[in-house]
């Protein structure tokens, strides 16, 4: 018995160590960037790379590798050793790390249940139809020749033998730089990490088994190429359930709902054309604010808030409303506001709720005559009421091109200020017309008619 137990042992000390070596030739860097390059439409580059063995299961390490446009040497098939390097392109990646076993090497299917890749830069332009340069990087090779290569994105339904599950794909340590070619936005990404979760896809059973769970944080600033100027900073974290590709025709079209939080640091600033657009808008209620609505350099989130935003086909629509609050004055972004990314389109309702002393003065002259209050709610509950939980709100849309928005105000103004005293004056009679007079000079008539007019 004793024999059987150390011949046994003996044959497993054997198959490790002959694994061991097998794994060491077999997979080599030769192999891995063949494999990849087969796979999508890509040259890859790899500096360095280890294979290491515990027992049955081991690791494989790649350092500094490169993710590119595919060239001629891809095409060709240039063993990787033999090719001219590269110091650039559109994906860089310190360490990416992956866990294999005995098993994967001899039966020479890699099974990946665990990806880790560290220290990750994406350089990304988004097109006006709200594509990713990057998507034709992982897209399925062409064998046509490059010159007359159409744009692809990865498709699932033509990669059948794909991975199709991945526990944990962890990419730490990112830094996105985002170019929108439309408006010259530029997104840069810091500390970014993106974490996938329970990656499940079956390419012939996309409407069954085809999600996967994100989390994400890092701090987004955003900035215009054409000025230089400073649009803003997004610190946040967040998390979706996201299906992955369509399950029609196969394409990778991420459809989510993200579930994002956002930290007191970010904030967005007067040079957006968009908020400079509304502010100016605003400018209705200057008599009634002072130097109170001078437009800020910088305009804050309220409170760590939380928000949820879809996001599919490179439109992202708000499905909460989103404050930002300047002083004691409020912008409430309204739910249902979209964006698509590429062509610059969008459509923002926004309420701008206007500093509470300031209602508290008009509320008070409304509710201290029954016959001014009529005529205030007959001039001004048309339409978009100007009174909102007791606070004065101007609701203001932002439509078309980010660049150069139409901004409409919604409010119903209907008469002016003018018409209002005549109506008062006209209702009073004798004592009760005197007394309407000294109201509306003791509560503020010039304030109230000019912010009518």
């Amino acid at each position: 018995m004793k024999r059987w137990l150390i011949r046994i042992f003996c044959l497993l000390l054997v198959i490790t160590v002959a694994g061991y070596f097998f794994a060491k030739s077999y997979i080599t860097k030769d192999y891995v960037v063949a494999k990849l390059e087969k796979s999508i439409n890509s040259r890859v580059q790899v500096d360095d790379l280890n294979v290491s063995f515990y027992g049955f299961s081991g690791s494989v390490q790649l350092d500094d590798v490169i993710i590119t446009k595919r060239d001629i040497n891809a095409d060709d098939k240039v063993p990787h050793d033999e090719r001219d390097k590269i110091d650039g392109g559109d994906v860089l990646i310190k360490t990416a790390k992956f866990d294999i076993s005995i098993w994967d090497v001899f039966s020479k299917e890699i099974l990946v249940e665990e990806i880790l890749l560290d220290a990750v830069t994406i350089n990304c332009t988004i097109d006006e139809e709200g594509d990713a340069s990057i998507e034709d990087l992982f897209g399925k090779p062409d064998r046509k020749k490059r010159s007359k290569r159409k744009k692809k994105k990865f498709n699932a339904k033509s990669n059948e033998k794909f991975v199709a599950k991945i526990n944990d794909l962890h990419l730490t340590n990112i830094d996105i730089n985002l170019i929108v070619e439309k408006t010259q936005l530029e997104v840069k990404g810091r500390g970014v990490n993106l974490h996938l979760l329970n990656i499940n896809v079956k390419p012939k059973e996309l409407e069954k088994i085809n999600d996967a769970r994100i989390t994400l944080d890092g701090t987004f600033d955003l900035k215009s190429l054409d000025t230089g100027a400073d649009y803003g900073k997004i610190v946040t974290t967040g998390q979706a359930d996201v299906t992955l590709f369509n399950t029609e025709h196969g394409d990778l079209e991420p459809d989510m709902v993200l579930t994002l939080s956002l930290d007191s640091d970010s904030y967005l600033t007067s040079d957006i054309p968009m908020v400079k657009g509304i502010w100016n808008t605003a400018k209705y209620a200057n008599k009634l604010g002072g130097d109170m609505l001078q437009i800020p350099d910088k305009a804050k989130f309220i409170n760590d808030q939380s928000v949820k935003v879809s996001y599919k086909l490179a439109k992202s629509t708000l499905l909460e409303p989103l404050s930002i609050k300047v002083k004691d004055w409020e912008l409430e972004l309204l739910a249902q506001s979209w964006i698509e990314t590429g062509n610059d389109q969008h459509e923002i309702g926004v309420k701008f709720h206007i500093g509470r002393a300031i209602s508290g003065m008009l509320s008070g002259l409304v509710e201290n005559s029954s016959t001014l209050g009529g005529v205030v709610g007959d001039l001004l509950g048309g339409g978009e009421a100007l009174l909102d939980d007791g606070r004065l709100a101007l609701h203001i849309e932002s439509k078309g091109d980010l660049s150069k928005p139409k901004i409409k105000l919604k409010n119903d103004f209907a008469k002016p200020a003018n018409v209002l005293l005549d109506g008062l004056l006209n209702k009073g009679e004798g004592g009760v017309r005197d007394n309407i007079e000294n109201q509306l000079k003791e509560k503020g008539l010039d304030l109230l008619k000019g912010f009518l007019k």
